[in-house]
């Protein structure tokens, strides 16, 4: 018979990994989203994109649906990561200085 200490551990082990491999994702994800926030910054491109906005809200609902998750968790998670991309883009506008008047528009 299993020892189910073990398999607890072995589980919370794995979870652990799981995290860890969450979070280096994460932060792969947002040193792109900066190099993007950099180009629309230099560019004058809005923080944020209504379009692709749509776009992706279907797709992560697609997502959620084909990996099985709550269709809640995956647009919460993403809703809370996208306000930290256009916090991000919005920093990094303003230190290239392109921000006048509220808008983007770099020198």
């Amino acid at each position: 018979m299993e020892d189910p200490a073990k398999s607890l551990a072995e589980l919370r082990a794995e979870i652990d990994a799981l995290d860890d491999q969450f979070c280096s994702l994460l932060a792969n994800r947002l040193t792109l989203t900066d190099a993007v926030g950099r180009c629309k910054a230099l560019t004058g491109e809005p923080p944020e994109d209504p379009q692709r906005q749509r776009r992706r809200k279907k797709l992560l609902e697609a997502l959620a649906v084909r990996h099985r998750l709550p269709r809640v968790l995956v647009q919460g998670l993403f809703g809370l990561i996208k306000e930290e991309v256009v916090a991000r883009h919005m920093a990094t506008a303003r230190r290239l200085g392109c921000v006048q008047g509220g808008r983007m528009d770099c020198p």
